[in-house]
């Protein structure tokens, strides 16, 4: 799996496992769980990994802030993507998201200092009833995991449309084989 970025803006303002101030201790956490991408209030977010996801919940919390949970399946690995201080969400419980499909747009909303994307992942496993639970509850991140082994920092549309080049480029360089056989 490869997660690239869900917002045009570049800047990670808080990686995994820094504690500022020791704020994650007082919430009896070792760390920040996931990665902050600052903002602009209404920045789109699109989906961002190479893997079709399933929208498994939409929290509306005040305290806890706006944010969406994703679930996605590579083989016999189940990863738990959440999206967090949303103002708005452009998905629905069930739907499933491809590459490039707009989430929803970034807020300042919950326990934040300002407009922000919060990004974080975290491996699941099957317990023995066959229900997904976190693979590393007890792991002081509330079971997230650094996401930056499977991070690639460039902008999923920028991606997209690469990919779509590169995919032009190969047609055409095929295409102009196939005369040149034809000839010889």
């Amino acid at each position: 799996m490869i997660i690239r970025r869900s917002i045009k803006t570049s800047q990670i303002n808080q990686f995994f496992g820094e504690n500022r101030n020791n704020f994650y201790k007082e919430l009896g956490m070792l760390g920040h769980e996931g990665l902050d991408f600052s903002s602009y209030h209404g920045e789109p977010i699109y989906w961002d990994t190479n893997i079709i996801g399933e929208v498994v919940k939409i929290s509306t919390e005040i305290n806890e802030g706006y944010g969406m949970m994703v679930i996605t399946q590579e083989g016999n690995d189940y990863y738990q993507h959440r999206f967090w201080h949303l103002k708005d969400w452009s998905v629905k419980v069930g739907q499933k998201l491809r590459t490039g499909d707009l989430i929803g747009h970034a807020d300042n909303t919950g326990k934040s200092t300002g407009v922000h994307l919060h990004r974080d992942l975290k491996p699941l496993v099957k317990n023995y009833l066959g229900i997904l639970v976190h693979k590393y509850p007890d792991n002081g991140y509330k079971g997230a995991v650094d996401p930056m082994p499977f991070y690639q920092d460039i902008f999923i549309w920028d991606w997209i449309s690469l990919t779509k080049q590169k995919t032009s480029i190969i047609q055409k360089l095929i295409y102009l084989y196939q005369e040149l056989i034809k000839r010889i």
